[in-house]
């Protein structure tokens, strides 16, 4: 934005670093809002997730807590692969503040920020 003459603005949503500011986050809430400051009114009903594949579908879990659920633990992933980068691991039984699902993964509250973990591995 410091060599350009286009007229720019930088929003900061919000910034989340613990767990009682994951619950509070909500995308589209503050989307609609930005959206309504730029512009004085929302434009549209239909939000990406309503335009996304089935793989690709989210669906709000803010609230909730999931147990671990597989005998040898699972990792935390940066990304929804396992060719991520493994931010940690999770033992059976652990319990983990839940985000939101994204297709067959579910985005979790994991220190400092957030992480991925395989549905299949989380009871909820």
């Amino acid at each position: 934005m410091k060599h350009t003459k286009a007229k720019a603005m930088l929003i900061e949503c919000c910034f989340c670093d613990n767990a009682g500011d994951m619950n509070r986050y909500n995308a589209e809430n503050m989307a609609n809002a930005i959206e309504k400051g730029l512009v004085g009114k929302t434009t549209s009903n239909s939000t990406p997730s309503n335009l996304m594949g089935n793989n690709n579908s989210r669906i709000n879990l803010d609230g909730k807590t999931g147990t671990i659920n597989t005998p040898s633990g699972v990792n935390v992933q940066s990304g929804k692969s396992t060719n991520s980068k493994i931010l940690g691991t999770l033992a059976n039984g652990a319990k983990v503040k839940l985000y939101r699902k994204e297709g067959e993964w579910i985005y979790i509250y994991y220190p400092p920020h957030g992480g991925y973990v395989y549905g299949k591995y989380i009871r909820y």
